[in-house]
């Protein structure tokens, strides 16, 4: 059989092919069909394989439905929730081809009925073979099919087999991610046969004609048009959504590791071309129908979008020069033969980030044309000629090229570093984060004029910032700050990026449920990272909400009923944005460099839930006017805060004016350390300095409120740390300042809250006593916290806030204090059992903690994740754990990328959320060798 197929069997016979095929072994299916069930598991899928026609690969099978032949593995997911009844077997996400020629044509109206009827005869085909060639025509499934309409592939192999294949678009988004390989075998196939002929087959026009209007038809059909940029896209998926014609004749090596690795994509795949803009790249061009490339002359043209133009910079022809111009578009030839040119390719600095198609053709006569392929374009940190250029090695290795960080969280005064995987480079989290820029209200309105903006660093940290919060578009995440979390995963649930942004774009583009600021911000560096612009994830601990932009937080507490009076504005005990490096050359000059973006959805900017990018310069300044949203950002990080006591007659007493309790400790891991970096000074001057008055005075923030002198002063202090479940003690001290005994009545309650401020109602302990204190001395009243009094607690952060009002009965003079309280979880201390960590090899781990607690710890969860060493997350139950126990559990993974990998561990059980823990593992390529 291999005799007449010769002259193309590299081409028509699949990698994963291996009976009869010299130079594999048929003891590799078992191996794939290993690594498809572990992706599947890991990525949550449910799935099932199906073997067609197991028995001979040219048999002929005779079926009810006009199907003369079925051949090849079939991967098949399936969603329960999505699928009518009698298509939920039969959705594809991986095919093998093994044949030659296509075509692509309607199944009958009965295919439905008579699936499940299916009768299969095989037989042997006395027929020889025919060695024409074949056509391909593409047309929409019927829309009479509304519960789930179908596109029906037929392969034919030169006249001699047929396979069919049912394919369902409506769950396209959800299961068909690997769909582009398809397209991509049956594109090779094709121009493996055109390129025999001296013209296009018969079949080739009415193709391209049918494709491009199938292509504008699904533009404004709704869920059709992800097929064309699914994740894994390939060069030939492009070729066959565009308007271009398919290579006809031409075989085009795009070195995709070569150019990849110098590009510094590498990480992302070494199986398509990803380039970074403002920087060459090399391709090869093997002309197989006898056109000469050294007897023309040649142009590049370049197309990114539905409809490219050249008046909004979609679309732009190249000339070939004799230099390469770096400074925009440009193109040379390196070398030529009579059959071969060889390509040096530099995209403009300013290149629109996204998919772009190149083809090659005939300066003069547009009818000579060669469609070479399909590529990504990625902002450049390394080009000088970028707006997002940062000169810097080591910055550029720690806001870009890390796929893990560290987000800081907790209180100013028990900070926590919370480990962050990324994942920037996972290969199909690239092809999520452009499907976001497309899902903009502005692109799905008009594309044109979405995309003429799509090479601004400015627009796009932008559009992403409004895009990863849900409030105004089909954005990834759903907010939510307090219980109950059902129907979605608490906010501190997630250890990373990878699963949130997979669960969006898997789920129809149906915003995944919960973040919060932290959750935000990780998202959004993961987008901006992956595209290419430097970007870190921020922490400022006191921040302000001011939602009336007056530059004041007013905050009441109710003496009576011991709850505090709602208000819009609030100060949370964190919050976290991102920063993003870029030139700001809508501005004027002095306002380059690190950016403030901030997807959590507070207020609206111009009409949208998002925030900046605003350059931290300005705010440092107070100059309020400048792009974008620096008043709110400068009012998170300076705002004064009003202190209100509303007294049981109902009295409102103005308590304290606090100029510098918003704004402390904001934190970014450090650049090339696991360490925290403090860069409040990057966005204030000091409390109380010259400085800081002159900048208060041009944001117009009323200054010297009047308060009422003091006679008394409280404050409370605690031994640190306190752990959770753990009995402690508050010491709150009362001073009396004058010169005589004063007759006190003391009072302080506690409330558990979480971390944006919010107090819950119920009060967790009080305490009331009428007390003298002698003239010019301190009181000492211990406060003893037992774990039976505060219990759970709303969020992992472990927060309780008390509250102390200390009234002078004779004169009514008051002192005021709070006090935030963070309680501490235990500590995982987590191992390697194995000697080393060996590229796909298993690796052994022992987690242990201590049960701080004086109850059992029941419905115990370990969660692994951890890029390169996991796919997806792994999830380990273990048995109860008794007070005060150790406990120890031991599990095992297989890592798939070497270097160094940060695996993160989150813990849950009745009375523990979210409690975190991480280990650095080396991946290496062989065992490493065992010390005497």
């Amino acid at each position: 059989m291999s005799t007449p197929f010769g002259f193309v069997l590299d081409h028509m016979i699949h990698p994963d092919q291996s009976y009869t095929v010299p130079g594999r072994s048929i003891h590799d299916n078992p191996h794939l069909v290993q690594d498809l069930i572990h992706h599947s598991q890991g990525a949550g899928l449910s799935s099932a394989f199906l073997s067609l026609d197991q028995e001979k690969a040219f048999d002929r099978m005779d079926h009810r439905i006009n199907c003369a032949k079925c051949s090849g593995l079939l991967v098949c997911l399936w969603e329960t929730d999505s699928l009518p009844e009698e298509l939920r077997p039969f959705t594809c996400s991986r095919i093998n081809l093994l044949y030659l020629g296509v075509h692509l044509c309607p199944a009958e109206e009965s295919w439905l009925a008579n699936w499940q009827e299916l009768e299969t005869k095989s037989h042997r085909s006395p027929e020889p073979l025919d060695r024409t060639a074949p056509s391909a025509i593409l047309k929409g499934a019927s829309s009479r099919h509304k519960k789930a309409d179908c596109l029906h592939v037929v392969v034919h192999c030169l006249n001699y087999d047929v396979q069919l294949l049912y394919i369902n678009l409506g769950n396209l988004r959800t299961s068909l991610q690997a769909l582009p390989v398809f397209y991509q075998d049956l594109l090779k196939v094709w121009n493996t046969v055109a390129s025999r002929h001296s013209s296009p087959p018969s079949g080739v026009a009415a193709l391209e004609k049918k494709i491009h209007n199938a292509r504008k038809t699904t533009q404004t059909g709704g869920g059709v048009p992800d097929l064309w940029q699914l994740s894994y896209m390939e060069e030939c998926t492009m070729g066959l959504a565009g308007a271009v014609p398919f290579t006809t004749g031409c075989q085009v090596d795009f070195q995709f590791e070569k150019n990849n690795k110098e590009h510094r994509t590498d990480k992302i795949s070494i199986k398509r071309l990803i380039v970074r803009r403002g920087q060459s790249f090399n391709i090869k061009v093997n002309f197989k129908d006898g056109f000469n490339p050294a007897e023309a002359k040649l142009k590049m043209v370049f197309e990114t979008g539905p409809e490219p133009k050249n008046s909004n910079g979609t679309k732009i022809e190249v000339l070939f020069t004799k230099s390469l111009n770096l400074k925009r578009w440009s193109g040379i030839i390196t070398s030529s033969t009579s059959s071969e040119l060889c390509i040096a390719i530099s995209p403009s600095p300013r290149a629109k980030t996204g998919y772009h198609r190149l083809t090659l053709q005939h300066a003069y006569d547009t009818k000579v044309q060669y469609y070479l392929g399909n590529f990504v374009v990625l902002f450049n940190p390394w080009c000088s000629e970028d707006e997002v250029f940062l000169n810097s090695d080591s910055q550029r290795d720690e806001y870009v090229m890390n796929e893990t960080g560290i987000i800081y969280v907790g209180s100013r005064n028990h900070m926590q570093g919370a480990l962050w995987n990324f994942g920037q480079f996972e290969e199909d989290i690239l092809d999520i984060c452009l499907k976001l820029l497309d899902k903009t209200p502005k692109y799905l309105k008009n594309p044109y004029n979405a995309l003429s903006s799509r090479g601004f660093s400015v627009h796009i940290a932008r559009i992403v910032s409004a895009m990863v919060n849900s409030n105004d578009d089909t954005g990834i995440l759903f907010g939510r700050w307090s219980s109950p979390y059902s129907g979605g995963v608490h906010p501190g649930k997630w250890n990373g990026s990878p699963a949130i942004l997979r669960k969006w774009s898997h789920s129809d583009c149906k915003a995944v449920r919960y973040g919060q600021c932290w959750v935000f911000a990780a998202v959004t560096c993961t987008v901006l990272r992956c595209l290419g612009i430097p970007t870190r994830v921020v922490t400022n601990f006191d921040s302000a909400h001011d939602t009336d932009a007056n530059l004041i937080i007013d905050v009441y507490y109710d003496v009576g009923t011991n709850r505090p009076k709602k208000s819009k504005d609030m100060i949370w005990n964190f919050h976290v944005w991102n920063e993003t490096w870029m030139a700001r050359n809508d501005l004027s000059p002095g306002y380059d460099g690190w950016q403030a973006v901030d997807a959590t959805p507070q207020e609206r900017s111009n009409g949208i839930y998002c925030c900046g990018p605003a350059p931290v310069t300005a705010i440092k300044e107070g100059e309020m006017e400048m792009k974008y949203d620096v008043p709110f950002i400068f009012a998170e990080v300076n705002a004064h805060c009003v202190d209100w006591l509303i007294s049981e007659d109902g009295e409102i007493t103005k308590m304290e004016v606090d100029k510098s309790r918003v704004g402390h400790k904001i934190s970014t891991k450090r650049c090339g350390a696991e360490e925290r970096e403090d860069i409040t000074s990057n966005y204030k001057y000091p409390d109380g300095s010259i400085q800081e008055e002159d900048v208060f005075a041009k944001a117009s923030i009323i200054q010297n409120v009047p308060v009422p002198a003091k006679t008394l002063n409280v404050s409370m202090t605690t031994d640190l740390p306190i752990y959770n479940g753990n009995p402690f003690t508050v010491s709150m001290v009362i001073s009396n300042e004058t010169s005589q005994g004063k007759v006190c009545d003391v009072r302080v309650w506690a409330q558990k809250k979480n971390y944006s401020g919010v107090s819950e109602n119920e009060i967790i302990k009080r305490y009331k006593q009428e007390i003298t204190i002698p003239p010019n001395e301190d009181l000492k009243i211990p406060l003893k916290f037992v774990y039976k009094e505060y219990g759970l607690f709303p969020d992992m952060y472990n927060l309780i806030r008390l509250i102390s009002v200390v009234t002078d009965v004779s004169s009514k003079s008051r002192a005021f204090a709070i006090k935030d309280l963070s309680l501490v979880n235990p500590p995982l201390m987590i191992k390697m059992l194995s000697y080393s960590a060996v590229l796909n090899k298993k690796v052994e781990i022992e987690i242990s903690f201590q049960n701080h607690f004086p109850e059992i710890l029941k419905d115990c969860v370990m969660t692994l994740e951890g890029a390169g060493l996991i796919e997806g997350e792994k999830e380990i139950k273990f048995p109860n754990v008794a007070p005060y126990e150790f406990a120890k559990v031991k599990c095992d993974f297989v890592p798939y990328k070497l270097g160094l990998k940060k695996l993160l561990v989150d813990f849950d059980c009745d009375k523990l959320r979210d409690v975190k823990g991480s280990l650095n593992i080396i991946v290496l390529e062989k065992e490493r060798a065992r010390e005497a």
